[in-house]
């Protein structure tokens, strides 16, 4: 029974069990809140003494809290990535025109400081751009006709050659197998269609459409002088808005910053590799020195990519000691990129680790071949620095759920 501070006793009807009692309550029944604790931890151990056999332990109630909230985050990534692929049409162009529209957007803004109109300034770039672009596949396809063309007999013999060694020992790939490995290099390389079932005419209409709509979303982007963003951020609650808008830019600014690394070092590749292969005297120059520009926009493996087929047409066409030589300065040209140039031209706007990287080149891949790989890299590098700069502009307890 508690005795009140003045003397009385309450009714018990009005007494309520609770473990919580004021300290004016403590003075009245002399005990301290050791008591209370002790008393509380004995009530607690009682409860867990008197838990039935079948009861469900606390260690698989929490695994299965962490399981069924771990399934919907896969089940939502199943399903965009379903979506993703459905509608890769779309998507892909899209990416590749916020990449081009972020680093001519600046450039544009220049020109127009200069007296000439926007339009006209953004139709300019655009097209430069695009040439520059085309340029570059011409002379690589040009110099790869006319080697193959002039000499055919000696790169049928290689093909020969190759083809024989694969059918053998340790492989031992049936013709059929050979033929089928390369089908699939040929769709992968052209845009991850033989597993969608395309055939040629609807992939040249997707090629077609993808490039169409990938230079009209460009020319928009840059002609709107951010007015396609200003229309998404006031479509945000004003709590958040300048949240966004903050998300938004450090996106923008971390694909600019990433693009243009990635296209100096590209180029100081392509020159360095070129150089070294022409030295050696190693056929397919121009073709393989761009090949390696753009091997620069798949972090980690282009390069290597790159250097392997450069040592395999030094194998083929020149021998095993040129074949050495150029891989002794693929690994060079590697070294100098990965620890001088890219840290010098992106520093810390490309956070993104390594596993990281070949993740998103493999669901880009997956997506949307060769196109979806060099868009998945700065599509993830974007997304990491968005949601940095949104989690450092709202506050952690607006955060929390």
């Amino acid at each position: 029974m508690l005795i009140g501070h003045e003397g009385h006793v309450p009714n018990a009807a009005t007494v309520q069990p609770s473990i919580n009692v004021s300290p004016i309550g403590l003075m009245g029944t002399g005990r301290n809140m050791s008591d209370l604790t002790s008393d509380n931890a004995g009530q607690q151990k009682r409860s867990e003494e008197s838990l039935s056999p079948l009861s469900v332990p606390q260690w698989l109630t929490r695994a299965a809290g962490w399981s069924w909230r771990l399934g919907l985050v896969a089940a939502f990534v199943i399903l965009t990535m379903m979506v993703l692929l459905r509608v890769r049409i779309v998507v892909v162009p899209l990416l590749i025109s916020l990449m081009v529209a972020s680093v001519l957007r600046p450039i544009v803004g220049r020109i127009e400081k200069r007296g000439i109109p926007r339009p006209v300034a953004a139709w300019l770039m655009l097209i430069a751009t695009f040439s520059v672009v085309a340029g570059m596949l011409s002379a690589a396809g040009h110099g790869l006709t006319v080697e193959l063309t002039s000499d055919t007999t000696r790169w049928a013999d290689v093909y020969a050659d190759v083809t024989q060694w694969v059918q053998g020992e340790p492989l031992s790939l049936s013709p059929e197998e050979v033929e089928s490995l390369e089908s699939r290099a040929r769709d992968a390389f052209i845009g991850g269609m033989a597993s969608a079932g395309a055939n040629r005419a609807r992939l040249l209409i997707e090629v077609v459409s993808g490039l169409l709509l990938s230079v009209a979303m460009t020319f928009f982007l840059i002609n709107d002088n951010g007015a396609l963003w200003s229309w998404i951020v006031e479509r945000v609650a004003p709590a958040r808005r300048n949240a966004v808008d903050q998300a938004g830019s450090a996106a923008m600014g971390t694909l600019r910053s990433y693009l243009m690394a990635v296209s100096l070092a590209g180029v100081v590749d392509a020159f360095a590799i070129g150089l070294g292969l022409w030295i050696i005297g190693v056929p397919l120059v121009i073709p393989l020195a761009v090949i390696t520009f753009f091997a620069a926009f798949l972090p980690v493996v282009g390069a290597t990519a790159a250097g392997v087929l450069a040592a395999t047409v030094a194998l083929v066409a020149n021998g095993p000691i040129e074949a050495l030589v150029v891989v002794a300065l693929t690994l060079v040209v590697q070294q100098l990129e990965g620890n001088l140039v890219l840290p010098v031209l992106m520093g810390n706007h490309v956070p993104l680790h390594p596993v990281v990287v070949l993740v998103a080149l493999t669901a880009g891949g997956s997506l949307a071949g060769i196109i979806g790989a060099f868009v998945a890299v700065p599509f993830a590098a974007m997304v990491t620095a968005a949601a940095g700069a949104f989690r450092a502009e709202i506050p952690d307890r607006h955060l929390t759920v």
